[in-house]
């Protein structure tokens, strides 16, 4: 199933699709004080895991995934936060990085790619997004 941003087909829980994130500023004026957080927000052309969509199919919730190695194969990271679950998308290893959660515009989404079926990845997803978002 291929989307364009004028397919009116509804956007699912559990739907991996690849958005085109915007990209958003980090540092904040609070007064004369400039602050600029560490790390950056994902954007640009990302997969990303739905596990929300409104009701009127306008806005999504969406998680980035990022791969899990370099090009030369090796993995990106050490040490994995206890918020990121890894997950395959497309046959490969992807990072679902459960705190980069965003509410997202359904024009930007550009494509369907599948749909998570694993119960027991769904399951520890919940867990995680539980336990970040305090529920």
């Amino acid at each position: 199933m291929n989307m364009t941003t004028n397919e009116s087909a509804r956007l699912e829980k559990w739907g991996v699709y690849t958005f085109n994130l915007p990209a958003q500023p980090l540092s904040i004026k609070t007064g004369e004080r400039l602050l600029k957080p560490h790390g950056t927000e994902k954007h640009g052309i990302h997969h990303c895991l739905c596990i929300a969509a409104d009701p009127d199919n306008h806005f999504a919730v969406v998680i980035p995934l990022s791969s899990t190695t370099h090009p030369d194969g090796t993995e990106k990271w050490d040490v994995w936060k206890n918020s990121w679950h890894r997950l395959p998308v497309e046959g490969k290893s992807a990072c679902l990085q459960i705190e980069q959660i965003r509410n997202i515009d359904r024009i930007r989404c550009l494509q369907f790619i599948e749909r998570i079926t694993s119960v027991h990845d769904r399951q520890i997803i919940e867990s995680k997004l539980r336990g970040l978002l305090g529920l």
